[in-house]
């Protein structure tokens, strides 16, 4: 599995578009690492888990294959 932390918006789109790292993969890392340091910082109210949104996934999957997303499909992101 590729590492995702620290890449920006426009690398991560770069990959999902080549399909070298999939949507999963990235929203997975990205509630990993909440789940490693959100304790300590507490900067998420609410976070789902991976379960909760699989059909999300699934549908920005879909988007990118078939060469129908826009900037952020596929690519997991906080608001404050």
């Amino acid at each position: 599995t590729m590492k995702v932390k620290g890449l920006t918006v426009r690398e991560l789109r770069s990959l999902l578009d080549s399909k070298q790292v999939s949507v999963k993969e990235v929203v997975n890392a990205y509630l990993a690492r909440i789940a490693e340091i959100d304790g300590k910082i507490k900067s998420f109210l609410t976070v789902c888990d991976e379960a909760q949104v699989e059909s999300q996934v699934q549908a920005a999957q879909k988007r990118i294959d078939e060469g129908m997303a826009d900037d952020l499909t596929g690519i997991p992101f906080g608001i404050k």
